[in-house]
C-alpha cells in the first residue's frame, strides 16, 4: 500500500511539473490599456473607438486573452462592437484579427482566448482598437493580456 501511494504521489508531481513547465512557454508581452478598458457608445450613427500601440514581431505567435462584457443596448451588427488588431501591409493599415464579434450583449463577462500568428509580410506599427458604434451600450474589456506563444 505504501509503495502504491508513493508511486501515485510521484506520478502526480511529475504531471504537475510538466504542466508548470508547459505554462512557462508563454511570456507576457503587454497588457493593452493597462489590462482594462470601457467604451460607451455615443448613439445611432455615431462611432466610438479607442486604440493603443503594441510591440509585436512579424512571424511570432501571440495569445490574446481577456474578459469582454457587452451591456445593451448594442448595435445588431456584430462588426460594430469588437476589437481589431492592425498592422501594416504594402504601406496600408491592415486589419489582421477581429476579436469579440460573437460575444453576446447580455451584461455578462465572456472569456476570449485567441491565438494568432502575425504574418511575416506584416510590419509595425501594430495596434489594437476597440470599437462601439451605432448604440449607447457599453463594452468592457478586463484582464487583457497578450502573451507570446513559443512552440
Amino acid at each position: 500500500m505504501f509503495k502504491k501511494t508513493v508511486f501515485l504521489a510521484i506520478a502526480m508531481l511529475s504531471c504537475f511539473t510538466a504542466t508548470a513547465f508547459a505554462a512557462e512557454k508563454e511570456t507576457i508581452v503587454t497588457r493593452p490599456w493597462g489590462g482594462e478598458k470601457e467604451l460607451k457608445g455615443f448613439g445611432v450613427k455615431k462611432f466610438a473607438s479607442t486604440s493603443t500601440k503594441l510591440e509585436l514581431i512579424p512571424g511570432k505567435t501571440y495569445r490574446f486573452q481577456c474578459n469582454m462584457t457587452k451591456t445593451p443596448p448594442m448595435s445588431k451588427q456584430k462588426y460594430n462592437h469588437r476589437m481589431v488588431l492592425f498592422g501594416v501591409k504594402n504601406k496600408k493599415n491592415t486589419q489582421l484579427l477581429r476579436i469579440g464579434t460573437d460575444i453576446p450583449a447580455d451584461s455578462e463577462p465572456h472569456a476570449i482566448n485567441e491565438v494568432f500568428t502575425i504574418p511575416a509580410d506584416i510590419s509595425a506599427p501594430f495596434s489594437i482598437s476597440l470599437y462601439n458604434a451605432n448604440c449607447t451600450g457599453i463594452i468592457l474589456v478586463e484582464d487583457f493580456v497578450i502573451t507570446e506563444v513559443k512552440k
